[in-house]
């Protein structure tokens, strides 16, 4: 019998906003030729979660609405 492979804890999520300057993309894949799925006005407030790349997993911070990724360049954390 094969052992079982440690499960892999996610990322905590995290309180964010997208940077003032211009709309930011949410794409469905975290690649720049993946299909927006949404556009985020400047300063929008998201939840987002790290990923091993300079993309993050993002959603809106209640409610249902987008799921996708937004880079890390478009987004503060302050």
């Amino acid at each position: 019998m094969a052992a079982t492979p440690p499960a892999v804890a996610e990322a905590p999520w995290r309180p964010a906003r997208v940077i003032a300057s211009g709309r930011t993309n949410v794409r469905a894949r975290p690649d720049l030729s993946s299909p927006v799925v949404v556009q985020l006005d400047p300063g929008a407030l998201v939840l987002v979660q790290k990923t091993p790349t300079e993309w993050w997993r993002a959603k809106p911070r209640s409610g249902a609405g987008f799921s996708g990724y937004i880079r890390e360049d478009r987004l503060n954390f302050n």
